[in-house]
């Protein structure tokens, strides 16, 4: 949605109605983003003995939340969100790596590595860029990408 007024055409509701819910057009960005995090599937921790698996199923549903909804999942992908219960799906997440043997930073850089690949995978694929001459279908990359990077971790884990 380009501005407010198109939002607000789209669901049957007049722009000031729009504004007695949200203070502007980045709250109005910042509750899609939101929706769409909420929406990705989190492994419990707590039931999780696999967390290499836990990890990649994570991964695989970020994945699917992008490819369902190509159009808006730049506002959770590029958008700094956080609060209430962003918070605590996060913290949830990274909750799975904590049988990982890395350090609590380390975990942290992982997290960060994993989504950023995540992220740019499927902004790659939504854009149609995402092969390269010989390289197999896009979910075999994508499943080899998560695969190297946890290799990676494990192997660091083991210093």
């Amino acid at each position: 949605f380009g501005n407010t007024s198109k939002l607000s055409s789209s669901i049957d509701a007049g722009t000031m109605s729009l504004y007695r819910h949200v203070a502007d057009r980045d709250d109005v960005l910042d509750a899609v983003g939101q929706r769409l995090l909420l929406s990705i599937e989190v492994p419990d921790p707590s039931s999780t003995t696999d967390w290499p698996g836990a990890i990649r199923a994570l991964m695989t549903s970020i994945r699917s939340v992008a490819l369902e909804h190509p159009r808006s999942f730049e506002l959770m992908a590029l958008r700094q969100l956080s609060g209430g219960a962003v918070d605590d799906r996060v913290a949830s997440a990274l909750l799975l790596l904590e049988p990982s043997g890395l350090s609590r930073a380390e975990q942290l850089v992982l997290a960060r590595t994993l989504v950023s690949f995540v992220n740019g995978f499927a902004l790659a694929e939504i854009r149609g860029t995402t092969r390269f001459a010989g390289e197999p279908d896009g979910v075999d990359a994508f499943s080899a990408g998560i695969d190297l990077i946890l290799a990676g971790a494990a192997a660091g884990s083991r210093d």
